[in-house]
C-alpha cells in the first residue's frame, strides 16, 4: 500500500538529501535516502508578515507537509519587534492559560506511542521569549533544513490545564526542508487521532522611550493580505501617519514588484506632525502565486515600509469558476465554442459535446428530441409518414387507409381489424314500455341501413340514418341483427309495478295488499306509504296496513329499479255502513251501494206480494200495502224509516210468507192423500 511520508525530522536522524514533490503545498511523495518514515508527525512551514494579526487552524493527520503562510499583529507606532515566535497549541481556543510551563515529554510520547515519540525529537533545552513571560529549560529540537544548519528551532510547553504549547523561533528567509526560503517550520503531532491546532504569530516589542531630540519618522499602518485576479489591476489602500516631530514635505509611496507586476506609485505631499494620509496604489500582477510585496514611504528627510501578502489569482481554477457560457483555459474564463468549431474537449463547446475535434450537437440519439436522430453529430428530424416516431426511430403502421386491410376488414387507429358493427340505445326515460331510439353503426362510426332490432315482443329495421324505434321490454334487453353479427344490449331500465289491494275498508280494519311487476310477479321488500306512514312488503310482496282515519287513501309505494303505480282505497267508518240482515252484519253496504238495498227491498216486496196473494187471494190492494209497506216508510230516509232498517222487516215477510207458503203446501199434499 502506498504510504505519504512527513520530511520534518530531527537533524540528528538524518544521514542524505530527500527529494519531494509538492502539489497545492501538500508533499504527495516523497523519496529518502536513509530516512525515516513518519506517520505521526505533520510539517508547517512559510513565510510571516507583520501588519494585521490573524488566527488559522490546522488539523493533523500525519504524513502530510503543508505550506501555512502567517500574519502576525504589527508593533505599535514607535515600536520594533524584539522576538518573534509562532505559537501552535490543541486548546479548543486560541489562547494560552497561564502558567507555561516545560512541556511533559512523558505526557506527549503517551500521546504519540510510537517510536517517534518526544523522547527522540526533543533532545535539548533552551529559553524563549514569549509576549506572556520568559521561559526556560524547555524541551527543544531543530527541524531539518535542506543545507542542514539549525535554522529553524522548536519548543514543547504546556499550558495550566496541561493543552500542548509548541513555539516554532522565527528566522527570517531562511534555507528551508524544501531548498526554498521560509521564515519558520514546525511539526505538529497528530496523537491516537487526527488533532486540530491553533496557530498564531506571537509578538514581542519594545518602544523607544520619549526624548527631547526632535526627529523625523514616518509609520505605514498594517496593511490586510490582498487577493487579486491575474492580469487586473487591484487597488490597495496605503495609510501613511508621521510620528515624528517635524511636518514631513514632499511624501512618496511606492511598491517595490517583481518584475512581472505592474505596480504604480503615488506622492501625498505633505503630512503635518501627527497627520495621517493615504493613497491608492493600483498593482498587477500577471504570475499566480503568493507573494510578499514591499511598500515604501519616502520623504525629504524620513523612510519607512512595510511588507504584506498580494495573493495572484487565476480568472478561474476550473470549469466551475466561470459563467455557464464560459469554460477555464490557463486560468481564464473564454467563451464557448459554437457548433463545428475546433475543440479538445466537451465542456469547450457550447453544446457540451466534441466530436471528432469539432463542435457537434450531438454523439447519440437520445442527446436528440424525441422526434429526431443524431447524424454526423447533428440532430435531423426522423421522416415517419405512415408511423410513429419511437426512440428516435420511425415505428411503421399496419395500414393507414382501408384499402390496405382487404375486404371486411378497415384500418381502424392504424391498425386491420374487422368492421365489426355496434349498437347505442338514446334516451332518457329508461322506463319498461318505453320508446327509445337505437343506433347502429360501424366500427368506424357510419350508419348501417336495414339492420333488424327486436326485442321479445316486437322488431323494427333501422333506417338511412341507422336508427330505428323501439319500446323498452320487460326483460331490458334489445338486440340487433347486422353485417352478419348479432348485437344485444341489456338496459339498466326501471321496471313497471302497481300496488293490489282491495278498493274499500273501514277505519282500523287491517288491509292486505301485494305488490306486482308488469307480469304479475310479486316484488319482494317495497317500501310502502299510507297516512303518513311506512311500510314494507315481506320477501312475498305481502303489506297489511289499517287506517286510522275515513276518506279517499292513497297508498304508494318505493324501490329502486321501479315505478309503481300507486293504488286508491275508500276508507269508511262502521257506522256509516248498512249492515244486512240487521244485528248479523253479514253484508255491509256503503252510502255508493245503497241503490242496491232499494232494489232488494222492492223485489222481497214483490216476492212477498205473490206469496200473499196465493195465501190470501184477491185481496189486491191489501196485499200491495203489506207487501210493499217497508220500501214505501224507507223514503224518510230517516231511522228507523230507512232502507238500511226496512229492507230487513221486508226479508222478515219474506221468511214469514215463505214459511205460511210451505206449510199451506204439505197440508194440500195431506188432503190429497185422504
Amino acid at each position: 500500500m502506498k504510504r505519504f511520508a512527513i520530511l520534518l525530522l530531527l537533524l540528528s536522524l538524518l544521514s542524505a538529501d530527500a527529494n519531494v514533490t509538492t502539489e497545492g503545498g501538500n508533499v504527495t511523495r516523497v523519496f529518502l535516502n536513509g530516512t525515516r518514515l513518519s506517520e505521526n508527525w505533520d510539517g508547517l512551514y512559510g513565510q510571516v508578515v507583520l501588519g494585521i494579526g490573524a488566527t488559522q487552524t490546522y488539523t493533523a493527520t500525519g504524513n502530510n507537509i503543508s505550506i501555512m503562510d502567517l500574519s502576525g499583529s504589527s508593533p505599535p507606532a514607535g515600536c520594533s519587534a524584539q522576538h518573534i515566535n509562532i505559537i501552535a497549541t490543541n486548546n479548543t481556543f486560541p489562547i494560552l492559560v497561564l502558567p507555561l510551563s516545560p512541556g511533559n515529554i512523558t505526557q506527549l510520547n503517551e500521546l504519540i506511542n510510537s517510536s517517534e515519540n518526544a523522547s527522540n525529537v526533543f533532545t535539548f533545552t533552551d529559553s524563549y521569549s514569549l509576549s506572556v513571560g520568559s521561559f526556560s529549560n524547555i524541551p527543544s529540537t531543530y527541524t531539518h533544513s535542506y543545507n542542514n544548519q539549525n535554522n529553524f528551532e522548536m519548543g514543547y510547553l504546556n499550558d495550566a490545564n496541561g493543552n500542548i504549547v509548541f513555539v516554532a523561533k522565527y528566522n527570517s528567509d531562511k534555507v528551508d526542508w524544501n531548498n526554498t526560503h521560509s521564515d519558520y517550520q514546525i511539526m505538529l503531532p497528530k496523537g491516537t487521532s487526527n488533532m486540530a491546532y491553533n496557530i498564531w504569530v506571537d509578538v514581542v516589542y519594545t518602544c523607544r522611550p520619549p526624548s527631547h531630540e526632535r526627529h523625523h519618522e514616518l509609520y505605514i499602518l498594517p496593511i490586510p493580505p490582498q487577493t487579486a485576479i491575474i492580469g487586473r489591476a487591484k487597488g490597495v489602500i496605503i495609510f501613511v501617519e508621521n510620528t515624528g516631530d517635524y511636518t514631513e514635505t514632499n511624501v512618496r509611496v511606492s511598491v517595490v514588484c517583481p518584475p512581472s507586476f505592474s505596480c504604480g506609485n503615488a506622492s501625498l505631499g505633505s503630512i503635518g506632525e501627527g497627520d495621517e494620509k493615504n493613497a491608492t496604489i493600483w498593482i498587477t500582477g500577471n504570475e499566480i502565486g503568493t507573494f510578499i510585496l514591499k511598500v515604501e514611504a519616502r520623504s525629504d528627510d524620513a523612510y519607512a515600509y512595510r511588507e504584506f501578502y498580494f495573493i495572484v489569482e487565476p480568472e478561474c481554477r476550473s470549469n466551475g469558476d466561470c459563467p455557464s457560457q464560459e469554460y477555464c483555459e490557463e486560468g481564464v474564463c473564454v467563451e464557448k465554442k459554437g457548433l463545428n468549431e475546433t475543440c479538445n474537449n466537451d465542456y469547450e463547446c457550447k453544446t457540451g459535446l466534441c466530436e471528432e475535434g469539432k463542435c457537434a450537437e450531438c454523439r447519440t440519439n437520445q442527446q436528440c428530441d424525441w422526434n429526431e436522430e443524431c447524424v454526423g453529430g447533428t440532430c435531423v428530424e426522423v421522416l415517419c409518414k405512415c408511423g410513429v416516431v419511437e426512440n428516435h426511430a420511425c415505428i411503421p403502421y399496419e395500414c393507414c387507409s382501408n384499402e390496405e386491410c382487404g375486404v371486411l376488414r378497415v384500418c381502424l387507429n392504424h391498425n386491420c381489424t374487422d368492421n365489426l358493427p355496434s349498437m347505442d340505445v338514446i334516451g332518457k326515460n329508461m322506463t319498461e314500455g318505453a320508446y327509445v331510439d337505437v343506433l347502429i353503426t360501424d366500427i368506424l362510426g357510419n350508419p348501417i341501413e336495414g339492420a333488424y332490432v327486436y326485442t321479445e315482443s316486437m322488431g323494427v329495421y333501422t333506417d338511412g340514418s341507422g336508427r330505428a324505434r323501439i319500446r323498452i321490454p320487460y326483460s331490458g334487453v334489445i338486440y340487433a341483427n347486422a353485417l352478419g353479427q348479432t348485437l344485444g344490449k341489456h338496459l339498466n331500465i326501471t321496471r313497471l309495478a302497481y300496488i293490489k289491494t282491495k278498493d274499500f275498508a273501514y277505519v282500523l280494519e287491517e288491509v292486505e295488499g301485494n305488490v306486482l311487476d308488469s307480469r304479475s310477479k310479486p316484488i319482494g321488500i317495497v317500501k310502502i306509504f299510507y297516512e303518513n306512514k311506512t311500510t314494507n312488503t315481506d320477501e312475498n310482496s305481502v303489506f297489511r296496513i289499517k287506517f286510522e282515519s275515513p276518506g279517499m287513501k292513497e297508498v304508494s309505494g318505493k324501490k329502486y329499479g321501479y315505478l309503481v303505480k300507486s293504488a286508491t282505497i275508500e276508507v269508511v267508518s262502521p257506522a256509516e255502513v248498512c249492515y244486512f240482515p240487521y244485528l248479523l252484519n253479514i253484508v255491509g253496504f256503503r252510502g255508493s251501494e245503497m241503490f242496491i238495498l232499494w232494489v232488494a227491498a222492492a223485489i222481497i216486496g214483490g216476492i212477498n206480494f205473490l206469496f200473499y196473494r196465493k195465501r190470501v187471494g184477491s185481496k189486491f190492494v191489501r196485499g200491495f200495502l203489506y207487501s210493499f209497506a217497508p220500501l214505501i216508510l224507507s223514503i224518510p230516509n230517516s231511522w228507523p224509516f230507512s232502507v238500511c232498517f226496512m229492507i230487513n222487516v221486508s226479508f222478515i215477510q219474506l221468511i214469514f210468507e215463505a214459511f205460511l207458503f210451505l206449510k199451506i203446501k204439505r197440508n194440500e199434499k195431506k188432503n190429497k192423500k185422504k
